[in-house]
């Protein structure tokens, strides 16, 4: 039986296609998710009857429309863009600290009708 050695270029081969499919499935997963996937849109304090209104006329399927709780404001993370109903709105500093890093990272965030001057968070 003969030593058979293994064919490098046929190795390199391989491992330049298997670079390729990899590189190729990144660009696609980011253009996808930058230009081709629903837009995610979080509404923080609204009231239930105003989302159902919202909601009913949203009839495209490239919009999402999610309530973000208070409680849970970290879901705010997830969202494309977040408006919020600053009437009413109690905020601890660490949530509005929260809020006002996700408005300096570049999250478009508007906030209407804010009783509080320091829940006025919007840089659109």
């Amino acid at each position: 039986m003969k030593n058979q050695k293994p064919n490098i270029h046929l190795t390199k081969k391989r491992a330049v296609v298997a670079l390729l499919s990899v590189a190729v499935m990144l660009a696609l997963g980011t253009i996808w998710s930058v230009w081709m996937s629903r837009t995610h849109i979080g509404f923080l304090n609204y009231q239930p009857i105003q989302l159902q209104a919202i909601a009913h006329a949203n009839d495209s399927w490239w919009v999402k429309l999610s309530d973000v709780s208070v409680k849970k404001i970290e879901e705010m993370d997830d969202c494309d863009i977040v408006l919020i109903n600053g009437m009413g709105l109690h905020l601890t500093a660490e949530q509005r600290e929260h809020i006002q890093n996700l408005a300096n990272s570049g999250k478009p965030i508007y906030t209407t009708m804010a009783t509080n001057p320091d829940n006025a968070i919007s840089n659109l």
